[in-house]
């Protein structure tokens, strides 16, 4: 029963390998009362080439923060220019400072379990999910850069958004959730909120 009320938040924050690895740094997993909250994309083929296999392995499939059209950096003292990335001598803050001299758009991203609910999403700043328990997630933009909120289930086509990998050769929908900035700019900044509740909390 105390397991059951315990909550485990892992940060993946650093570049460790340039090789075997998906591009998620950054990236954020949460299991708590029981469950998981925040998922990635799990592990699905080794075929490099298959297009499954590339978005499973992509920033967008994870929990992460990410500059949109710019590749991801593999290298840790490589050519910085369009790239994005944690350096492995840099510290784990609470920021994300990017090389690139392109303004882009930012994309803030989470991925959920297909078992949980959409209660409510206000296309803006706030979206919860509930599961069948009644215990809700609520995420919250609280700071920054306007940003447009959506979610998508096992979406298909060109952009491909919504699934994981639970076991090997398998793939699931699940949640996507997107904030994505309106403007890009040189500099910004984006804050969350990331709530757990039970039911009479």
């Amino acid at each position: 029963d105390d397991y059951r009320q315990a909550s485990h938040l892992v940060m993946k924050c650093g570049l460790k390998s340039t090789y075997h690895r998906h591009d998620d740094d950054n990236g954020i997993l949460l299991h708590s009362l029981g469950r998981d909250w925040l998922i990635d994309s799990g592990l699905f083929l080794h075929e490099a080439e298959d297009e499954r296999r590339v978005y499973v392995r992509s920033p967008v499939a994870h929990s992460v923060s990410m500059p949109e059209g710019a590749a991801t950096l593999r290298k840790p003292f490589g050519d910085p220019e369009a790239h994005w990335g944690i350096r492995e001598d840099e510290k784990c803050e609470d920021r994300m400072v990017s090389t690139d001299p392109v303004p882009r758009n930012v994309a803030s991203c989470f991925q959920l379990p297909a078992d949980l609910d959409l209660v409510s999403c206000d296309d803006v700043g706030e979206v919860v999910f509930e599961d069948a328990e009644g215990r809700r997630l609520t995420i919250s933009k609280t700071a920054g850069a306007k940003t447009r909120l959506d979610v998508k289930c096992g979406q298909e086509g060109e952009e491909r958004r919504g699934w994981t990998s639970p076991r090997y050769n398998v793939l699931e929908p699940c949640h996507h959730v997107r904030f994505r900035t309106i403007d890009a700019g040189e500099s910004m900044e984006l804050g969350f909120d990331i709530r757990l509740e039970t039911p009479g909390s």
